[in-house]
């Protein structure tokens, strides 16, 4: 996926030791302890009833956030955004249930 990004971007061909490492930095883990990606350098303005910026990292976790209508919106969105690349499917939300 990552060699599929940067080709899609225009950028000079990586080396898979190069696609490796991007995979690495670019891990949920390894930015949820980085204060340039998790915004924890802002956590003494955030108010305490206040849900951190990156959250469980958890797939699925979204259900328990998103209305069914808020659930619609989203996939309207990126039906539009993504529709015609592959991997709209992995984006989308209509095969949750919602109670």
């Amino acid at each position: 996926m990552i060699h599929q990004v940067n080709d899609f971007l225009g950028l000079p061909k990586l080396s898979d030791e190069l696609c490796k490492r991007v995979l690495e930095e670019t891990s949920f883990n390894k930015m949820k302890e980085d204060p340039s990606a998790n915004y924890s350098w802002r956590n003494d303005g955030r108010k305490k009833d206040e849900s951190p910026f990156m959250r469980k990292g958890k797939v699925g976790d979204w259900t328990n956030f998103f209305s069914k209508e808020l659930s619609d919106k989203f996939n309207n969105k990126t039906k539009e955004v993504l529709g015609e690349f592959e991997l709209f499917d992995d984006y989308v939300t209509d095969n949750i249930s919602h109670e």
